[in-house]
């Protein structure tokens, strides 16, 4: 975290920023008309179950970690 400094700052002496439009977004009517024509990717079929087999047990054990915590949470709570 910065240091806040206890100067202040003059009220005159405030910055003014111009902007000036930019020139260098000339894109012509043909590279827009091309952009427009391309063809879309060709989709691909994955199969997400042979893809991701290990994210399931992942899943499946944290579920099963979490919901013995849970059980263990409430019975220390009737203990305590």
């Amino acid at each position: 975290m910065a240091k806040k400094s206890s100067k202040r700052r003059r009220q005159g002496a405030k910055s003014q920023t111009v902007f000036a439009p930019s020139s260098t977004s000339s894109t012509t009517q043909a590279e827009k008309t091309q952009a427009a024509t391309v063809a879309p990717a060709a989709k691909n079929s994955v199969d997400f179950v042979l893809e991701y087999f290990y994210v399931y047990q992942d899943l499946r054990s944290v579920l099963l970690v979490g919901i013995l915590m849970f059980i263990v949470l409430v019975g220390l709570s009737f203990a305590i």
